[in-house]
């Protein structure tokens, strides 16, 4: 386990990190990872990665902060306050067609893990059973952003007022 750890939270994430950081040209060795929401345990490599020293051997000094939602880091990552974040790839997409100058160099879930919850006597069934519902959803969250998509893939007016 310490080894897939320090390959996933070492290898894998230095190796991106560096060659992104590298790429843009920074002359400092000092970097921003704005994660794409408060800390919870898939972002454990990263920590696990300062704690062991692994992002200094490397000659970088991460900084982590958390973050509001994938849409959030999109907007920061975009205007310079993070050199790095994490944000779900249709957020990425989304952001990128509006303009935003923000870059994927790494994936790291292959499936997406968007889900909506409600009660089992809900009526909901479908994607098309939510028109007329009340949806719950933080303001930065991928949910919100990729919400249209998922409506228009469905055949339905996407419009619906988050709460």
């Amino acid at each position: 386990m310490r080894r897939k750890i320090k390959r996933i939270g070492s290898t894998v994430f230095i190796c991106f990190l560096f060659l992104a950081w590298s790429s843009m040209g920074l002359a400092t060795d000092k970097v921003t990872l704005n994660l794409n929401w408060f800390y919870v345990g898939d972002h454990s490599p990263y920590f696990v990665a300062t704690e062991k020293g692994w992002y200094k051997e490397e000659g970088l000094e991460v900084n982590i902060i958390p973050g509001k939602g994938s849409a959030d880091v999109a907007k920061k990552i975009d205007v310079g306050s993070a050199e790095f974040g994490i944000v779900d790839t249709g957020v990425g997409i989304v952001a990128r067609a509006q303009g935003a100058k923000i870059k994927n160099v790494s994936m790291l879930f292959d499936k997406s893990p968007y889900c909506m919850w409600m009660w089992k006597d809900s009526g909901i069934n479908s994607p098309k059973d939510l028109v007329g519902k009340k949806i719950g959803a933080p303001p930065g969250d991928a949910q919100r952003t990729i919400f249209p998509a998922l409506a228009i893939a469905n055949g339905f007016d996407p419009s619906i007022k988050f709460h």
